[in-house]
């Protein structure tokens, strides 16, 4: 007979030894699991593969249709619960352009824009975004997806430093006395006026000496037989003298704002691995061009893919701080398979870690006046 209190320390050494061989067979990477025989991704407590724990078999076989609305997370959504909703829209074309009810006079009168507002004009162009309202626009399917690592906003507008010199200054004097005129001949005789009284005016008032005058025309006369000679040289050469550019910064124009996400997929059970599955495919079809749309003449055009329109929420109502957005085209989407930086996939093939980059870009630009009104006037507006 064993002395006392040996045969319970043997069958330890026994279990500590089956628990070595175990951990022998498996090896961890980024925090997951692996079983060394297989590959797949196991419980360290209790050995058993994920994909026993999380799915059965007939989840296995389980082909849900696509939803109206696709949730990823499966968690209900609470009052505080803050989300991005993605709503997939039909797109529609602008059609006609311009606003513009051509039974009225092309320049608008007091009369015209107080029937018709001050919008009736025939160089006022239509945004294809009001073409997405709520009331008229064809859901195709709306994603919920959590905050995306990184919230960002951006406004961005172009300007560009510009030049006039006192030469070019006077020649745009000249022409605009010479256009505003009523007759042609009137025209013509106010340009040649107004060349020369502004000519006369800068070596009177403009302090420009006959050297600098003549260096300058010398230039550009030169140049005229295919030589390359900068006026501006010439005066530096002559007087030590350099023409005022008069610089000054310039609005050029606006430009349309990019946006990039990047969500992180990790399903935990077999409807979610269909419901992210989903999501990727609604992104990646409405985002292409749709090769036999209405009126495509037997493939001669291309219709475009479908628009997307974003807003940040909390529970059922639209966030109370963040940016909005205008109608927005998806321009990439990248799938990164190997979200944990190792590939690893249940037994049914789905990953066991994704990340997801979408980058879109607004379909219009936003003007001053966007901030007066509608989802402008919420939060921190655009």
């Amino acid at each position: 007979m064993l002395p006392a209190g040996i045969g319970a320390e043997y069958k330890q050494q026994e279990l500590n030894a089956e628990a070595n061989t175990v951990a022998t067979q498996t090896y961890t990477v980024n925090g997951i699991t692996y079983e060394t025989s297989s590959g797949r991704p196991i419980n360290p407590e209790t050995g058993n593969k994920l994909l026993d724990e999380r799915r059965s078999s007939a989840q296995l076989n389980s082909r849900r249709k696509p939803s109206q609305t696709l949730r990823y997370p499966n968690a209900q959504i609470t009052d505080n619960t803050d989300y991005l909703e993605i709503k997939v829209v039909e797109y529609v074309p602008t059609g006609n352009p311009s606003n513009f009810d051509f039974s009225q006079d092309l320049i608008p009168t007091e009369d015209s824009r107080a029937q018709y507002g001050s919008s009736n004009s025939v160089f006022n162009v239509k945004r294809s975004s009001d073409n997405y309202s709520s009331n008229r626009e064809k859901t195709l399917g709306t994603v919920l997806l959590p905050i995306p690592q990184s919230v960002m906003d951006n406004r961005g507008v172009d300007w560009g430093d510009k030049q006039l010199n006192g030469f070019a200054a006077a020649a745009v004097a000249a022409g605009m006395a010479g256009i505003q005129s009523d007759t042609l001949i009137g025209g013509a005789d106010k340009l040649l006026k107004g060349g020369s009284n502004a000519v006369s005016s800068l070596f009177k008032e403009g302090g420009v000496s006959q050297d600098a005058a003549s260096a300058f025309f010398a230039g550009q006369a030169v140049n005229v037989f295919g030589n390359n000679v900068n006026p501006q040289e010439l005066i530096t050469r002559t007087t030590g003298q350099i023409i005022n550019q008069n610089l000054e910064l310039l609005f050029k124009g606006v430009e349309l704002r990019q946006f990039n996400f990047k969500f992180d997929l990790a399903p935990r059970d077999v409807t979610e691995s269909n419901t992210i599955k989903q999501i990727v495919r609604l992104f990646k079809q409405n985002m292409s061009a749709k090769k036999n749309g209405a009126n495509n003449a037997g493939g001669l055009f291309l219709s475009s893919p479908n628009i997307f329109k974003l807003c940040y929420k909390t529970g059922g109502k639209k966030h109370a701080y963040l940016n909005s957005f205008f109608p927005m085209a998806m321009k990439k989407i990248t799938m990164n398979y190997s979200g944990a930086g190792t590939f690893a996939t249940y037994e049914d093939t789905t990953p066991v870690t994704m990340q997801m980059e979408i980058s879109l870009q607004e379909i219009n630009p936003i003007y001053n006046e966007d901030y007066d009104i509608g989802d402008g006037t919420i939060g921190v507006g655009y």
